[in-house]
């Protein structure tokens, strides 16, 4: 998680794996990065995913609003 620190402000963007077909539902929501565990070893494994809470969605996306997650940091912009 070295290019986000807890806290941050950033924008989901559609996997670049992902079919626009259906659309990916979490693109463009935005959220705030969170630390989902204070032990940072333990998570060294994943250091390329990102915890989210999710602040602000839209369409099908916004059931998640309220809810965290775990992104890949490529598919996150700092806002």
């Amino acid at each position: 998680m070295a290019k986000f620190k807890s806290g941050d402000k950033v924008k989901i963007q559609t996997p670049k794996y992902w079919n626009s077909s259906p659309p990916y539902r979490l693109a463009d929501a935005e959220g705030t990065v969170d630390k989902w565990i204070d032990w940072d070893e333990i998570m060294s494994p994943f250091d390329d995913y990102v915890f989210v809470k999710i602040d602000k969605a839209e369409g099908d996306g916004s059931p998640y609003i309220g809810t965290s997650m775990y992104f890949h940091e490529e598919n996150l912009k700092k806002l």
